[in-house]
Order: structure tokens, then sequence, then C-alpha cells
């Protein structure tokens, strides 16, 4: 029977976790940049100014303002709501998929 309990299985579980971690993070941040250029973009190409989108969603408009900017996170709720309202075509898989870099490390071959 294997011995579970080792200094090393501990370090190794531990180091998986730790990168596991650390590669949700860099995912989440991807996703909210790529959320945040979403936004900016179908609201300018649709002609809406953030006050006129601030009033069509009941978002503040300094919501939007920062989320535009990255300096907000997007809550699920306000997701939801920028993504019916400004109709956009929000995949988080797509998204996922489309992550620059190897999550072993490196930025992926595009060949």
């Amino acid at each position: 029977m294997t011995n579970f309990s080792t200094e090393s299985t501990k370090e190794s579980i531990n180091t998986t976790i730790d990168s596991a971690t650390e590669n949700s993070a860099l995912i989440c941040s991807w996703i909210k940049a790529q959320f945040s250029y979403m936004v900016f973009s179908a609201r300018r190409s649709q002609g809406i100014s953030q006050a006129e989108l601030s009033r069509l969603t009941g978002i503040d408009r300094t919501t939007i303002v920062k989320l535009e900017k990255l300096q907000r996170d997007p809550s699920l709720d306000v997701m939801i709501i920028l993504i019916k309202v400004l109709k956009l075509d929000f995949n988080i898989l797509d998204l996922i998929n489309s992550f620059p870099y190897d999550l072993s490390g490196g930025k992926k071959d595009d060949s």
C-alpha cells in the first residue's frame, strides 16, 4: 500500500494546487479583460455613451467607466445585464480556449 503522507507527496500536491490556483487566476484575469474590451467595443460601435448605457442597464455610470478601464471586476449580474443589452456574443469556453498561453508554461505556438 502506498503511503500518501510522505513529505514529497505533500509537496507535490501543494505544488499542483498552487499551480492550478495561479492558472485559474490568470484565466480569470484574461476573461475579465476580454469582457471589458467587448463591452467597450460594442458600446462604441453601437453609438451608445456610457451615460446612455447606464440608463439602459441601471448600472451606475462610474461602474461602467471602471469596468472599461479594467479598474473594476464585473459581477456576474452586471455581466449578464451587459451581455443582454449590448447583445454580446460572449462564450466563456471560446475565451478560455483562446487564452494565449500554454498553462504548462510559455506562450502558445500558433503553428
